[in-house]
């Protein structure tokens, strides 16, 4: 199944991924160098806990400590904490 402009597909494993139509893993290499220093700066600056950044955003905390540690990149995500914390999404994108 194709949805644009990211596609399911299979590797060795069965198991499925989501990859972009340049075949990387969807959420790779979107983002500037800075956009995670900035994220967590941002955050520091806010004084917001993550189970409070979490219930702001609307996610877990487990998924905030992600997003944090780099683990989560997923565009949307990353999108709703920059509106939480007062960035603009586009200076975290490449």
């Amino acid at each position: 199944m194709l949805t644009s402009p990211n596609r399911l597909v299979y590797n060795r494993g069965m198991d499925t991924k989501k990859v972009t139509s340049l075949g990387r893993p969807a959420g790779a290499e979107i983002y500037n160098a800075g956009a995670l220093e900035l994220l967590k700066r941002s955050k520091a600056v806010s004084g917001l806990s993550y189970a409070e950044l979490a219930g702001r955003v609307g996610v877990s905390r487990k998924t905030i400590i992600d997003v944090f540690a780099g683990r989560n990149r997923s565009p949307g995500t990353i999108r709703r904490v920059a509106d939480v914390l007062g960035i603009s999404f586009a200076l975290l994108l490449n």
